[in-house]
């Protein structure tokens, strides 16, 4: 999504059954990036145009969720 200026997260109990459900549906490239070693790699979502939100192993294993919306600049209206 070029010039996305909004970053949506999922948290998953399962971030890799996720990132292989949203592959196959949407056929989005999601590359894994790892922040630190030996924690859970983050999944970028890219719809094509870049990247515009990610994919993160959730603290709680039984629920996953979309998270809202996160501005990447502030809004002067």
């Amino acid at each position: 999504m070029k010039n996305t200026f909004g970053w949506m997260q999922l948290s998953s109990s399962d971030s890799q059954k996720a990132q292989d459900f949203y592959a196959r549906l949407f056929n989005w490239s999601l590359p894994e990036k790892v922040m630190k070693e030996g924690e859970n790699a983050y999944i970028e979502v890219d719809a094509g145009e870049g990247p515009c939100a990610g994919i993160a192993q959730g603290e709680d294993r039984d629920e996953s969720h979309w998270k809202e919306p996160k501005l990447l600049f502030p809004l002067r209206i």
